[in-house]
């Protein structure tokens, strides 16, 4: 079965407001986490996501996919990255 295994921040604070220090020591985490993963055989992929602010909306009008500037809805966490993985 497939999970996926996803990592959540603060909007407003945002990464930069985090110091050095836990900068390091999350990166050390998801390398560790990833690295795991794929040694155990349960890894499928990965994925970092760019900042919530530029996050568009998409519709089908017509057939055809359009890209808005629109937000579906404002949230004060957002998500960062993900491991689908399969266990």
């Amino acid at each position: 079965m497939k999970y996926m295994i996803m990592t959540f921040g603060s909007a407003q604070q945002g990464l930069a407001t985090m110091g050095r220090e836990w900068m390091v020591e999350m990166i050390k985490f998801m390398t560790t986490l990833d690295e795991d993963l794929k040694k155990s055989g349960e890894y499928v992929s990965a994925e970092g996501l760019a900042d919530g602010s530029q996050a568009k909306t998409v519709r089908f009008v017509n057939g055809i996919s359009v890209a808005t500037e629109v937000r579906y809805a404002e949230t004060t966490e957002s998500r960062g990255c993900h491991w689908i993985v399969d266990v």
